[in-house]
């Protein structure tokens, strides 16, 4: 009997170690099909957007990969594989432009057949930024529409508000931005976030990425915007007591009118901790403006006046994060 019982748990066992070395072969293959099939569309869209070939590909990880202290809502709630693209880790300057050869970065999402986040790490000297003619917004939104075909959202689109087109503060570039929308609502950090130089007209970076549907209900009753103000009021004397970097934060002028509901990500930018993110997930939120100034990490440089945004949860009415203010326009300049 106790021979039988014997054979028996050998049997099991031997099955189930068949069983698992079974199915990492498959795990292997599936992730072997999946490189293939991500191998593909880099390269279709190197080609086609970028109009560069592909000489090398490295894996270079997922959101498992990204620590919870460092990823950006622009990335949350998404399963993502991101990928080196021609990168070389020896890299010597053209003796003739003092350039670097250039290497990207480019991330696609589960599921999808399109890259939705692009970097271009081109490590160029600051000879090219001296360049008098620059390409005009016209032009660089020419140069722009393959990008927007390829992402499918020429044109008006009624999950993306209506596109700001503004110049950056330090460097010779156009951002265009459009918010993602869930029914008409705002959601943060997500939509499009897209940079492209006056030098050339060539993108510097992109990142699109749909809304994402909130943890908590849909307000129907109005904004109590005397509480969410009080609220917000106590946060930043709490919170801003215990920062570095950041002082005399104060709300936009007590402004009413500038509370507004949208989906934010729980997430402060303003903490420096490894409890910037409360949970991976977005609510719906009542956003309050506010002002604070920044200190820089130089010995004569003044403060730098910014703007942020408090997020309250439109159900509980605890504060959920914070961050800087999209609507404001104190990192860009005004176009002429």
């Amino acid at each position: 009997m106790n021979e039988d019982l014997k054979k028996n748990r050998i049997w099991m066992i031997a099955f189930f170690m068949s069983m698992y070395f079974l199915f990492q072969m498959i795990s292997v293959c599936e992730e072997a099909d999946i490189m293939e099939k991500d191998k593909q569309i880099i390269e279709e869209f190197m080609k086609k957007i970028i109009h560069t070939d592909v000489k090398k590909i490295e894996y270079m990880g997922g959101p498992e990969k990204e620590k919870r202290k460092f990823l950006l809502p622009s990335r949350a709630c998404i399963n993502f594989r991101g990928y080196k693209v021609n990168y070389m880790k020896d890299r010597f300057a053209n003796p003739n432009t003092g350039s670097y050869e250039e290497w990207y970065q480019v991330w696609i999402a589960e599921g999808e057949d399109k890259v939705f986040s692009y970097l271009n790490m081109p490590q160029e000297c600051s000879g090219r930024s001296k360049q008098s003619k620059l390409l005009s917004t016209q032009e660089i939104l020419e140069s722009a529409k393959p990008l927007f075909e390829y992402l499918g959202i020429q044109g008006e689109c009624k999950d993306l508000s209506a596109p700001i087109i503004k110049e950056m503060k330090y460097d010779p570039e156009i951002r265009i931005t459009r918010t993602a929308l869930l029914n008409g609502v705002p959601c943060r950090y997500k939509g499009l976030d897209l940079i492209i130089s006056r030098l050339d007209g060539k993108i510097t970076k992109f990142l699109m990425t749909p809304p994402v549907i909130p943890k908590n209900r849909k307000p129907q009753e109005e904004c109590p915007k005397d509480k969410v103000l009080s609220i917000a009021k106590d946060w930043l004397e709490n919170i801003f007591s215990n920062t570095k970097y950041y002082i005399n934060p104060q709300l936009k002028a007590e402004n009413k009118q500038d509370v507004m509901l949208v989906i934010a990500p729980a997430f402060n930018i303003f903490d420096d901790s490894d409890k910037r993110w409360k949970d991976l997930n977005f609510y719906y939120a009542w956003e309050i403006p506010f002002l604070f100034y920044e200190l820089m990490q130089c010995i004569d440089c003044p403060p730098e006046k910014g703007e942020g945004v408090i997020w309250i949860d439109a159900q509980s009415y605890e504060v959920i994060g914070a961050g800087r203010n999209i609507r404001a326009d104190w990192d860009y300049k005004k176009e002429k």
